[in-house]
């Protein structure tokens, strides 16, 4: 699976991040939109992720 950002998402993370930025500090916003981005990119690939169910 392919994870794509959509321009209203990278919007709001832009937001997330100035919001983040303003109230404290601009590397610890930076750090939080990359941790969001690298978790969302997780996505691409769930088979490695999550419990192995049995059958």
């Amino acid at each position: 699976m392919k994870v794509y950002w959509t321009p209203g998402a990278m919007r709001r993370l832009t937001e997330i991040e100035t919001y983040i930025a303003e109230r404290g500090s601009p590397e610890i916003a930076r750090n939080e939109a990359a941790r969001l981005i690298r978790r969302t990119l997780t996505l691409e690939q769930p088979p490695l992720i999550g419990k192995r169910l049995t059958q």
